[in-house]
C-alpha cells in the first residue's frame, strides 16, 4: 500500500482513533457504564431423562449412544417437557451386515480359487516327517512356488483364527 494514497490516510486514520480509545478506556476518561447490568454466574446445564437427571458443563450428553445438545431452557414441569423418540435402523443393520457377509464371501471365495489353482493342485502340505528331515521333493517346492500365494501358510493361519 502507497503511503501517499488516500486509502493508506484512511487504514492510518482508524488505526490511531482505535489506539486513542483503548487509551481512554485504559484511563478511565471518556467510558459509559452501564449501572444496571448485574453479574450472573454460570451454571451447568440440566436435564432429567427417564426420571434420571443428567448435567453437563458444555450442554452436550452422550446417554446410551445418544447424543443431545441442549440449546434453550425449557422450563419446569411437564407443561415445558420435550419428548424424545428414537427407534433402531433394523434395515441400515441388515444392510451392514448383509455387505460384510458379501465381502467376507468374496474374500473367501479368492482365496478358495488361489488356494485351488492350478500350479497348485495335487501338492500337499509336508508331513511331520518329512519336515524333520528337511526333506522337500522337487516335485513339492516346484509346485508350491508356481502358485499365486503360499496356500499352507494361509490356510493354517485361518485355522487359528
Amino acid at each position: 500500500m502507497d503511503e501517499t494514497s488516500a486509502e493508506y490516510a484512511t487504514a492510518f486514520a482508524d488505526f490511531v482513533s482505535q489506539v486513542q480509545s483503548a487509551h481512554e478506556i485504559q484511563n478511565g476518561t471518556n467510558v459509559t457504564y452501564n449501572s444496571d447490568a448485574k453479574k450472573i454466574d454460570g451454571t451447568d446445564s440440566e436435564i432429567t431423562l427417564n426420571g434420571i437427571k443428567y448435567t453437563s458443563s458444555m450442554n452436550t450428553y452422550s446417554i446410551n449412544g445418544l447424543s443431545i445438545t441442549a440449546l434453550q431452557a425449557t422450563g419446569v414441569g411437564d407443561a415445558n417437557a420435550i419428548s424424545i423418540t428414537t427407534a433402531t435402523d433394523t434395515q441400515g443393520v441388515y444392510d451392514k451386515i448383509k455387505d460384510f457377509l458379501t465381502q467376507y464371501n468374496a474374500l473367501i471365495n479368492e482365496m478358495t480359487s488361489l488356494y485351488n489353482a492350478d500350479s497348485a493342485k495335487g501338492y500337499e502340505p509336508l508331513t511331520d516327517e518329512e519336515k524333520k528331515m528337511r526333506f522337500q521333493t522337487q516335485r513339492w517346492k516346484n509346485g508350491s512356488r508356481r502358485s499365486k500365494i503360499p496356500c499352507c501358510a494361509v490356510m493354517r493361519a485361518l485355522k487359528r483364527s
